[in-house]
């Protein structure tokens, strides 16, 4: 599942947060003329490149090596705006590490979910 993820150019909810095809170090792709091929940087980097989001156009993922950052905790805050109220605070609110709307159809109601790292003294047990 994780191949066809990353070959769709799918993101998350951090507006400074590459999308996850930039977290793809190698991948291995089945293809229909050439077979099994293993690609990164330093193997074949321009094919490399073009698969990390081929839109499964260059062949079938069967194997991807993500780079990762540290397990970390974060804080999740939810909140309800109007679209009057978004449109005031959007600036404010992609000041958070990840941020998303989520809007009520028929409504003018937003539901805000933001998520922050964990600080100090914020509770959260290990």
């Amino acid at each position: 599942q994780i191949g066809g993820f990353v070959q769709v150019g799918a993101h998350g909810t951090g507006a400074a947060i590459p999308p996850v095809d930039e977290q793809v170090v190698s991948m291995r792709l089945i293809t229909p003329a050439l077979g099994e091929i293993c690609l990164s940087e330093a193997d074949n980097p321009r094919l490399f490149r073009l698969a990390r989001v081929g839109l499964g156009a260059l062949g079938v993922v069967s194997e991807v090596t993500l780079q990762c950052v540290p397990a970390h905790k974060l804080v999740q805050r939810v909140s309800v705006e109007t679209r009057a109220g978004i449109a005031a605070r959007h600036a404010e609110l992609l000041q958070h590490q990840h941020m998303r709307y989520m809007w009520i159809p028929h409504t003018d109601t937003v539901v805000v979910v933001t998520c922050d790292p964990l600080g100090e003294g914020d509770g959260g047990g290990a």
